[in-house]
């Protein structure tokens, strides 16, 4: 079992025009904080640089914010 296969459980509470499934979020944020982001900000720096590595596991259409 993956770590994305014990996010693809979650319920989506979000509306319906979201870019990226909230498994694809929750995936992102306990790896940056895996890599040492302690807050939001950081989370999204670090997930810029770690894109390509990302991209490995979770498409990426719409790019990173």
């Amino acid at each position: 079992m993956t770590l994305l296969d014990v996010f693809s459980d979650l319920k989506e509470f979000r509306a319906d025009n979201h870019r990226y499934p909230l498994s694809h979020l929750v995936f992102i944020a306990v790896c940056m904080i895996l890599c040492g982001a302690d807050d939001w900000k950081m989370v999204s720096k670090l997930a810029k640089r770690k894109r390509r590595w990302l991209k490995k596991y979770i498409p990426l259409p719409h790019g990173l914010i």
